[in-house]
C-alpha cells in the first residue's frame, strides 16, 4: 500500500485534508438514518475524491436519493453507487 504521500503525485484529484473532511462529514450525514430510516445500512468509503456507496435499501428511490446527495457534495468528483436494492418481504415469507 502506498503511503498518502506518495499517492499524492499519482491521484491529479487527490483531496486536500480539509476538503476530504468536509466530505466525509457530508458522506456521512448522507448515509445516517436520522435523514431517512431505510439509508441505516448505507455506508461509504472515499477514495481520493471518489466516493463508494454500499449497503441495501427498500427502495430504489433511496438509492437514487444516497447518489443525488452525494453528487452535491464540494469535492466529489465521481461516484460509485453498489447500493442494492432489496425489497421488503411482505407477510413474512
Amino acid at each position: 500500500m502506498t503511503s498518502p504521500t506518495n499517492n499524492t503525485k499519482t491521484n491529479e484529484f487527490n483531496l486536500s485534508n480539509a476538503v476530504r473532511t468536509d466530505c466525509k462529514l457530508a458522506l456521512a450525514e448522507v448515509t445516517d438514518e436520522r435523514v431517512h430510516p431505510g439509508l441505516a445500512r448505507v455506508t461509504y468509503e472515499l477514495d481520493g475524491s471518489q466516493a463508494v456507496l454500499q449497503g441495501d435499501v427498500p427502495t430504489f428511490y433511496l438509492k437514487q436519493l444516497a447518489q443525488e446527495t452525494a453528487s452535491r457534495i464540494n469535492g466529489v468528483v465521481r461516484i460509485v453507487n453498489r447500493i442494492e436494492v432489496k425489497h421488503a418481504k411482505v407477510g413474512g415469507r
